[in-house]
């Protein structure tokens, strides 16, 4: 059956049987309740990553093996930094009642006086090779001397005797050579134990719940139970409001007591800040777009009193393609979701285009005729203006980008949907409410007056328009080129996000940042994956005293492996610890101290304990062992975070990966630097073939349909012209494309065809009218964003009318 004919049956039979239709219709709807309750907000941008990449592979590894290691970071700040310590420790007292602790697994805010000692026993295991050369110098017998002479001084002072337990246990006062190493790759006071800042005006409590992040509301609950055991536990606390996490006022305020700010940041926090963000936007531009998009139609054509029937369509559309996003994928994440947005953006153009001819045709027929009518004259090239976008949109699931990918599949589905609701919905709700309702008043606006005046200008000089449209082209081809790919792909954070700003405020305070890059070590063998941890914990502490880096964290700083502690030992014992331990002894005898206190590092010296091993971590320690170590079945896992100085971040990757080339074996080198980079290289490349793959799809079904060259290059150049506007644009302002602005590629190919699909249907039914009648009596109709087209559109029209053949 040929495609009018089907057109004019399917016309015929929603216009005549509208109940029925519509009763179909609402059958259709309710049966996608529980397809469309599926669907849910995915806030990790991991999910956004291309596949099958070197840095995505290892991420997602770390990613799975790690992931639940996740906490909540807790920051308080207080200009009075003595108050820090103790309001942490009522803090972390209230956390971990039971009423509040269900949820919660851990806390942390000190290391313990036991983990203290289980370090300082294994202090001179912890020594690096600088570190180890810096003992050489200090047992030399003339240094032990001076050394046991400056003991006696500082335990002299006044306050010195605070002192003493401290120096007893470290005579050499190795902590202060290792401590600036060891709180570079751990937040760590080493004199007190707490997760303090240098300036003493910052500390850090580490939460560990008992579910995943990505639990929405139980991450809500958290915060609320957090907040709410700060106001118990801490006087004079300003704590974030549960609505915004950020906006915070001081209770329970003592005269000159300072306030104790508190924060959340970590992925907790992070989650449900993006889950919000996300979720307003998408409300708010959907809510936006459909009343923007009503009233479009309402107040430029003058059809406010059709809208009660447009507006089912246009939402029974949209219901139809979420349910088959929770079909097809479950879920939408930070790029897929606007397909709503764009679904009615350009949804709306078709029922625009069927009212204005049914405008027209109630002239000269009854209502019920005039849609039937209108409807058949319409579905070929509606068909056409749909399919047009559509297959454009779907060529972006070429795209190994999977914020795009998924996208383009939705926006395509949802584009046939919403033709599928304009050509039985629209005309069944038109033909059951009375035509006194929705039927126009008046006339046609008088804007079509404005675009007729510009079809007779075209029409009158059409080569001087085509060659001045040409000449503009190529005037902007160099700001077309200039058009760039955002770096920073994946740091979508918006700036006031409270999240954000406590973490670059625990960044400030404690070092480290968000471009942490991270080495994956792993091998069958759990010492030889230490060991590789060990060669990339020294790597790292070298780029750090470099400048380089500004900071590391390495379980090996705390645990090396067996071989790396046997190797430090064996430097050790080539000091002679006897003979160093006998010199010490008669040094502190000389200067005047009972040496019986200073036996037990005495004998450590002479006789260590057996190494320290992951496994006898104490409870403290333990969050530190289980973030950077992973066993899984037949491998260990490793991590080393690396954090590059501030302005150095492309420096510190071109060394981090030169040594990752120089030691292939000891690690895998990923982290969002080179996510966002890996990131970069397939858009760059998927545009361009999406961009092909689009243009090839659209002249293809221009030319099936056509099957005439005029009418296809009718569309294609105005569409060209459109493509290096848009362009040279972008290059002019500065704008990068980014994942989320990237969607705009796709846009601009293919949301402008059914514009000129209208014009050049139009201008066929009577073309001896020329592009005046077409642009007159269609152009304003949609005379949206894509306005700046017309001029386009019209010059091309006016080239074709000289030879309508």
């Amino acid at each position: 059956m040929p495609p009018p004919m089907i057109a004019a049956r399917l016309a015929a039979l929603v216009v005549r049987r509208p109940r029925l239709t519509l009763l179909v219709a609402l059958i259709v709807a309710v049966l996608a309740v529980p397809l469309a309750l599926r669907l849910r907000l995915d806030t990790n941008l991991v999910d956004l990553l291309p596949a099958r990449t070197p840095a995505a592979d290892a991420f997602a590894r770390f990613t799975r093996a790690f992931g639940g290691e996740q906490v909540l970071v807790v920051l308080l700040t207080s200009d009075d930094g003595a108050r820090l310590p103790e309001s942490g420790e009522a803090l972390a007292r209230v956390l971990r009642e039971p009423a509040l602790g269900h949820d919660i697994a851990e806390v942390r805010h000190r290391l313990s006086g036991r983990t203290a000692e289980l370090l300082r026993d294994h202090l001179l295991d912890l020594l690096d090779d600088a570190e180890l050369d810096e003992l050489a110098r200090r047992v030399a017998p003339a240094e032990l001397k001076a050394r046991a002479g400056r003991l006696r001084g500082i335990l002299a002072a006044p306050g010195g005797s605070a002192l003493a337990p401290l120096l007893v246990n470290d005579p050499l006062q190795l902590l202060e050579v290792v401590g600036q190493r060891l709180q570079a790759g751990l937040p760590v006071d080493t004199t007190s134990g707490y997760y303090r800042s240098a300036d003493g005006k910052a500390l850090l409590l580490f939460v560990k719940p008992t579910f995943d992040p990505f639990d929405i509301e139980r991450d809500r609950a958290l915060l609320g139970a957090v907040g709410a055991a700060a106001r118990r536990a801490i006087p004079c606390a300003a704590i974030p409001s549960e609505e915004s996490a950020g906006d915070q006022a001081p209770t329970g305020c003592a005269p000159g007591v300072a306030t104790v700010r508190v924060g959340y940041t970590g992925a907790y926090a992070y989650a449900l800040a993006y889950r919000d963000w996300l979720h307003r936007d998408m409300q708010v531009s959907t809510v936006v777009s459909v009343v923007a998009v009503l009233l479009f139609f309402g107040v430029l054509l003058g059809a406010v009193r059709a809208l009660p029937a447009v507006a089912p369509a246009l939402l029974f559309g949209l219901w139809l393609t979420g349910a088959a996003a929770g079909a097809i994928y479950g879920r939408v994440n930070a790029v897929s979701l606007s397909f709503g947005t764009i679904l009615i953006s350009i949804g709306i153009d078709l029922p625009i285009q069927i009212y204005n001819r049914l405008r027209e045709a109630l002239r000269t027929r009854p209502p019920a005729e005039a849609i039937e009518h209108t409807m058949a004259t319409l579905a070929g090239p509606a068909l056409l203006a749909t399919l047009g976008p559509a297959v454009v949109f779907l060529a972006c699931g070429l795209s190994r980008y999977q914020g795009l990918a998924e996208l383009g599949v939705l926006a395509a589905v949802g584009l046939v949907l919403n033709l599928a609701a304009m050509l039985t919905v629209l005309p069944a709700m038109l033909a059951v409410v009375p035509a006194r309702l929705w039927m126009p008043r008046g006339g046609p606006p008088a804007s079509d007056r404005w675009f007729s005046a510009l079809g007779r200008a075209a029409a009158a000089r059409p080569r001087a328009v085509l060659a001045t449209v040409a000449l503009a082209c190529v005037a902007v081809l160099p700001l077309a080129a200039r058009v760039q790919v955002e770096r920073r792909l994946i740091s979508v954070e918006p700036p006031d996000m409270a999240p954000a700003r406590v973490n670059r405020e625990v960044q400030q305070r404690f070092g480290g940042g968000d471009e942490a890059l991270v080495v994956l070590s792993g091998d069958p063998d759990p010492d030889r994956a230490l060991e590789e941890s060990d060669r990339w914990r020294a790597r790292a502490d070298r780029l750090r005293r470099a400048g380089l880096l500004a900071s590391y964290e390495s379980v090996s700083s705390l645990f090396p492996s067996q071989a790396e502690v046997a190797r430090r030992r064996a430097r050790v014992r080539a000091m002679d610890p006897p003979k160093v331990a006998a010199d010490l002894r008669a040094a502190l005898v000389e200067a005047g101290f009972d040496a019986a206190p200073f036996e037990p590092f005495l004998q450590r010296l002479v006789a260590p304990p057996p190494p320290l091993t992951p496994v006898e971590a104490g409870p403290e320690l333990a969050f530190l062992v289980s973030a950077h170590i992973k066993d899984l079945p037949g491998e260990r896992l490793v991590t080393t975070l690396v954090y590059p100085a501030p302005g150095r971040l492309t420096e510190a990757v071109a060394a981090l990966q030169r040594e990752e080339a120089a030691a292939p074996g000891d690690g895998q080198l990923t982290g969002k630097p080179l996510l966002e980079e890996a990131l970069r290289q397939v858009v760059e490349r998927d545009t361009v073939k999406v961009t092909i793959a689009s243009v090839i799809a659209v002249v293809l079904l221009l030319i099936v349909y056509y099957r005439r060259p005029r009418p296809v290059l009718a569309v294609l150049l105005p569409l060209t012209a459109a493509w290096i506007f848009f362009a040279a644009a972008l290059g002019g302002l500065g704008l990068p494309l980014n994942v989320f602005n990237l969607l705009t590629v796709p846009l601009v190919v293919g949301y402008g065809i059914d514009d000129h699909v209208f014009l050049v249907h139009r201008f066929e039914e009577a073309p001896g009218e020329g592009p005046a009648r077409a642009l007159g009596s269609s152009e304003p109709a949609d005379a949206n964003a894509k306005r700046f087209m017309v001029d386009f559109a019209g010059g091309d029209l006016a080239y074709y009318v000289n030879d309508p053949a």
